[in-house]
């Protein structure tokens, strides 16, 4: 069942058996009790919705996607068992579940006001993106380094003070985003970072790592007063900030 951006206000009427329900971009302020009895519901998207408050949908066995970005939700009760993907960005979720599901390969949960996530998140060994973005998280434990199939961090905008040096294990194959929180140091360690520099001599990085001294990769940008890596196949034609930017980059 498809609807998406058609001007609803109300859920609409849907088979017993659907499998697919795509009502985003609507004005739907409430999600019916029914709908935690559709067993057949694989994909939910009701993103961009003004969706207040959900039912207890942890009884969807079949459920693998959970759109919600974009609403007013300012709590999230238990995930289905089987979810792969959550998207939560742009609520105001003051806590994510304490049990988060084993399966779960993507979570957008930033733009919610979070202090802290439950432990249970650095046990999905099978995450492969995870955004905390606009948030006040001001910790991220070293169990993050067993995060080891994470292709996508992004912990931007928050109130970190201190990168763990275990971020330097994971893959991150696709995107690292840190800008925008308080200086924190950079890895200490690459580990199987395969886009990591393997020179023994390290360069200051004065604005992108302001208090550690670490190789310095050219494909990766430097700002003038954020903490930005931003994975790039490119060279960058200077880098400001850093006392030696121009001969690395031409180098």
């Amino acid at each position: 069942m498809r609807a998406p951006d058609s001007g609803l206000t109300v859920f609409p009427d849907v088979a017993a058996d659907v499998q697919l329900i795509d009502l985003a971009w609507n004005r739907i302020a409430e999600v019916p009790a029914w709908v935690a009895g559709l067993a057949a519901l694989e994909e939910l998207r009701l993103d961009g919705n003004g969706v207040r408050r959900l039912p207890d949908l942890s009884g969807l066995t079949a459920l693998r996607a959970l759109h919600l970005d974009g609403n007013e939700l300012t709590a999230f009760p238990a995930c289905p068992p089987a979810l792969e993907t959550l998207f939560l960005y742009g609520n105001r979720v003051g806590a994510l579940p304490g049990h988060l599901p084993a399966k779960l390969r993507h979570l957008a949960a930033g733009s919610n006001g979070l202090t802290e996530v439950p432990g249970s998140l650095w046990k999905l060994t099978g995450l492969e993106s995870l955004n905390l973005a606009e948030n006040a998280l001001t910790h991220v434990p070293p169990a993050i380094g067993g995060l080891s199939r994470l292709r996508m961090l992004d912990l931007g905008h928050n109130r970190l003070t201190e990168i763990p040096p275990e971020i330097g294990d994971l893959p991150l194959t696709d995107y690292l985003y840190l800008s925008d929180n308080g200086s924190p140091g950079c890895p200490a360690r690459s580990g199987g970072w395969t886009g990591w520099p393997t020179s023994t001599s390290p360069t200051t990085a004065w604005s992108a790592c302001r208090t550690r001294s670490v190789p310095w990769p050219r494909w990766w940008s430097c700002g003038s007063t954020t903490t930005a890596w931003r994975r790039s196949r490119r060279r960058s034609a200077a880098f400001p900030g850093c006392a030696s930017c121009t001969s690395r980059a031409t180098g």
